[in-house]
């Protein structure tokens, strides 16, 4: 095969991608490292410098120098330095699942959203009139709302409205204590992470399209990478938030087991499927040239089917290009153990990496699928807020269940480490119990005055109806207009053991039911 043309040929699958938009990073967190990310930085900033929406050819002097070619000399990359890996906090080995929670999501943002749900309910109703049914909610109820929304992703039901059912079969007490369905509804209609007032209108290019949970998606990357310090390897895949409404962000992917929906680029731990860092695709951006993958001075042949792999070496950097069942690219780090046999076959250690750590995105996405949150909603950006409410909800579990080892109990689950958390959540709160108006004095009958009834109290009648029919009335021939026996909701006790001093012209037992 004429060389040049395979050259050509391999700038043309390099430069090729189906994705809609290039993935340009996660946003930058502050972590311990002996690598001098400000001179990296500099130096990619002039590499992808724009003007007009083409790249600059100009690039910095170190980087034309690397020398490429097909010599595989033997190299070895230098041993990855790195403090302790796994979690990354001073919680001491008696902490409860919500003090692992608060370390992701702390109690200052609960505050947020219950400022901002406030404020959209009185500018909602500013809007479309008083809404008789709302009142101001507080941080113990949002609490409790949060918990309400993990326990009905572990009690999967069809209906929400079957969690307060009559029916004991359908009916989730853990649940229907805490919260009312009405008040329920009412918190889930007004409820908002960001005030609708400082939002862009929907034409401005400097819109944000995650206006709705920026509040919450600034605070995950940043908990969620400074409580965790990663191992060497690290997965970098999309997940998806399922949704089917109208949103100019909804992507298709027929290749994903959730094919509608959000996208979101993950940073993953794949040893635990620890998140560290999630950034929701938002739609191309206007203006940007995809930048090739392959670099400037490297060149890889073409490669037919079953013909050897051929690769390039350039400073710490491995180009290669096989053919097995299909033609596969890679660029990896190099090193020296580039063939690995595996009996017949030949493999590339890094495809052998890749297969083996690739998997720690779709670990996060399996914890998470077994319990998912929120429910179904009119509004777009709650399926996302859920969607992070979830992924901190698991790595929680797994920072809980690392430094639990051996677990609190036998079979310790993260089904166990949910249901907890949204015990220590609620903490005993409940919308049912909401102070009411006081009483008004209660006037008795005549009849039941204490001068009429010697030796006896009154007291309201303690049954399933609250009423039974007067004994005194019934003893004088009084009956309702229907012909019935008149109801009464008072019966009299004796106050004296002495039966004898009861006046039987008023009863005819030191018990009686009279109006």
């Amino acid at each position: 095969m004429d060389p040049g043309r395979a050259n050509a040929e391999v700038m043309r699958i390099f430069m090729e991608d189906d994705d809609e938009e290039e993935f340009l990073g996660f946003p930058d967190v502050e972590t311990a490292s002996d690598i001098d990310v400000g001179e990296i930085d500099a130096a990619l900033r002039q590499v992808l410098e724009f003007e007009d929406g083409e790249l600059q050819p100009e690039a910095p002097d170190n980087l034309r120098e690397i020398p490429w070619s097909a010599d595989l000399e033997n190299f070895d990359l230098p041993n990855f330095v790195v403090a302790e890996s796994g979690p990354n906090h001073r919680l001491g080995v008696g902490a409860q699942p919500l003090d692992y929670f608060f370390l992701l999501i702390p109690p200052s943002f609960l505050q947020l959203v219950v400022d901002e749900t406030n404020r959209y309910a009185t500018q909602s109703q500013r809007i479309n009139g008083a809404d008789p049914y709302w009142y101001e909610t507080k941080v113990d109820e949002m609490r409790a709302f949060i918990a309400v929304n993990i326990l009905m992703g572990i009690h999967t039901l069809p209906d929400v409205n079957d969690y307060w059912s009559t029916d004991d079969r359908l009916q989730v007490p853990g649940i229907a204590k805490v919260l009312p369905k009405n008040r329920y509804k009412k918190l889930s209609q007004y409820f908002h992470i960001n005030n609708n007032e400082l939002d862009l209108p929907a034409g401005d290019p400097n819109r944000d399209r995650m206006f709705k949970v920026r509040p919450l998606l600034d605070l995950v990357h940043f908990s969620f990478a400074a409580s965790y310090v990663p191992f060497r390897e690290l997965s970098i895949d999309e997940a998806m938030v399922k949704f089917k409404g109208h949103s100019y962000m909804i992507q298709y992917m027929p290749a994903k087991p959730v094919k509608w929906g959000f996208k979101v680029w993950m940073l993953a731990c794949p040893r635990t499927g620890y998140c560290l860092s999630l950034d929701p695709y938002t739609g191309k951006k206007g203006g940007q040239t995809r930048v090739s993958r392959r670099p400037p001075e490297c060149e890889v042949a073409g490669q037919r089917k079953r013909s050897p792999a051929v690769w390039q070496t350039g400073g710490n950097i491995m180009a290669r290009q096989a053919h097995s069942q299909h033609l596969v690219n890679i660029i990896a780090a190099r090193n020296n153990n580039n063939q690995t046999e595996s009996g017949d076959v030949s493999c590339p250690k890094s495809v052998i990496d890749y297969n083996k750590f690739m998997g720690g995105v779709d670990l996060s996405d399996q914890l998470a699928t077994y319990y998912p949150l929120g429910g179904k909603h009119y509004k777009y950006w709650k399926y996302l807020f859920w969607f992070i409410i979830n992924r901190a909800i698991c790595n929680a579990w797994i920072m809980y269940k690392i430094a639990n080892t051996p677990p609190p109990r036998h079979r310790y689950r993260q089904k166990d480490f949910r249901l907890d958390l949204s015990t220590q959540l609620v903490a005993g709160f409940t919308a049912r119990k909401r102070p009411g108006p006081p009483a008004a004095p209660v006037l008795l009958p005549s009849s039941l005055a204490a001068e009429n009834l010697p030796c006896h109290e009154c007291v309201r009648i303690d049954t399933a109806r609250g009423k039974k029919t007067c004994v005194l009335c019934s003893k004088l021939g009084k009956k309702t207009a229907s012909g019935r026996g008149v109801q009464t909701s008072w019966m009299s006790l004796p106050t004296s053991i002495d039966e004898k001093k009861c006046q039987e012209k008023v009863v005819d037992s030191p018990s009686a039911i009279y109006h």
